[in-house]
């Protein structure tokens, strides 16, 4: 088997040539590409078979026949291009076997991932990120560590070439491990706590704990029906977990900036928690964020809005909290009086503290999450 830099070098110059309109080629060569690097791993760590050589046959044939479609040559061709001639002198030990940690092994459910000499067995689903230019890609799922059995998240950024975005995302993700270390740090945290980190020259990789809990749709629901008002005083009761865990983090000049249902988790006690630090290591880009919850500011760069920060996450868990307490999402902003479409069960002096939580202009929302969440303690009574 020759070495990855002889199949790195074919796939660069396929990539390339990838029209980049065409999402359906470019995800056909995508998943070649996963493939491929996924069978030299395996022939690498446990040797080659019957199994392993038939899938390598089929592989090459797709990428064969991708390379004839858009460059009239064969994969084979382009791998070889510009190569060196082979001299006994020049040999070195391949890089696919004295490093094999170093490639990137496709992240799918069932999969063995390896980051620092142990084993994690990867669980569905797994999030995937890709940067526009395709120069790197994010990627966070559940695993199991073999060795202990412990459940954990894995988030790792793998750059393919060096690009001023790529270089962006690894920064982030670094910021994001130091930032989970640093939370450990202070009194009564509840945010996961960092396990493990690892870099390479290509990757960065966190491994943090799972905190327990089932999202608020699981408990709650989003059934396009109102919530009763004894589970809407559980729930407002409750909440002040979250509240004071992004407190934590907007003292600290962040935000998190990626609220949504499914990353506020109820634990077995009621109360209820988030799950990670969301967008908070990240700098702001435009359009970032959930799109069923994004602050107007995260999605329009106009003058008059600020930049999202502490009051993005009180409009986004205002949000949040109208779409479960009502069955719907809120129209924005909400009109001065409850309409029909308001929880009759509900009070008005609710309505009037995620009104002024959803507020389009940041300036008329509440003046920190511990503003917020006092408002709503006091109507949770």
């Amino acid at each position: 088997m020759l070495d990855l830099d002889y199949y790195a070098q074919g796939l660069k110059r396929l990539e390339d040539s990838l029209p980049q309109d065409d999402l359906q080629i470019r995800k056909e060569f995508n998943v070649l590409k996963a493939r491929l690097l996924k069978n030299l791993y395996d022939e690498s760590r446990y040797g080659s078979d019957p199994t392993t050589r038939a899938e390598y046959a089929r592989i090459m044939e797709g990428l064969g026949d991708l390379a004839d479609t858009l460059l009239g040559v064969h994969f084979i061709d382009l791998c070889q291009y510009d190569r060196p001639a082979y001299s006994p002198q020049s040999e070195v030990t391949p890089r696919l076997k004295s490093a094999p940690a170093n490639i990137n092994e496709p992240w799918i459910g069932g999969a063995e991932i390896f980051v620092q000499d142990k084993t994690y067995w990867l669980h569905d689903p797994v999030e995937e990120q890709w940067s526009d230019d395709h120069s790197v890609v994010q990627r966070r799922a559940r695993a199991q560590q073999a060795q202990t059995n412990r459940k954990v998240w894995l988030k790792q950024v793998w750059m393919f070439r060096p690009t001023t975005i790529a270089s962006r995302w690894q920064k982030a993700l670094r910021r994001e491990g130091r930032l989970l270390e640093e939370l450990e740090q202070e009194p009564r945290s509840t945010f996961p706590r960092l396990l493990s980190s690892h870099e390479t020259e290509q990757s960065i990789t966190i491994i943090y704990t799972v905190t327990a809990g089932k999202p608020l749709t699981e408990v709650f629901g989003l059934r396009n029906r109102v919530l009763d008002a004894f589970s809407a005083r559980t729930l407002l009761r409750n909440i002040y977990p979250v509240c004071a865990m992004l407190e934590m983090l907007h003292r600290k000049g962040l935000a998190h900036r990626n609220l949504t249902p499914e990353t506020i988790l109820v634990q077995g006690d009621g109360h209820i928690v988030l799950q990670d630090v969301g967008l908070a290591g990240r700098t702001f880009e435009p359009g970032e964020g959930p799109q069923l919850y994004q602050a107007p500011e995260q999605v329009h760069m106009t003058r008059g809005l600020s930049i999202p920060g502490p009051h993005t996450d009180i409009y986004q868990l205002g949000k949040i909290l109208y779409h479960i307490l009502n069955g719907h999402l809120p129209s924005t902003p909400l009109p001065d009086e409850p309409a029909g479409e308001w929880n009759g069960e509900l009070s008005v002096e609710l309505y009037r503290v995620l009104q002024r939580a959803t507020a389009l202009a940041v300036k008329d929302r509440w003046s920190s999450m511990r503003a917020f969440s006092n408002a709503l303690r006091r109507v949770a009574k």
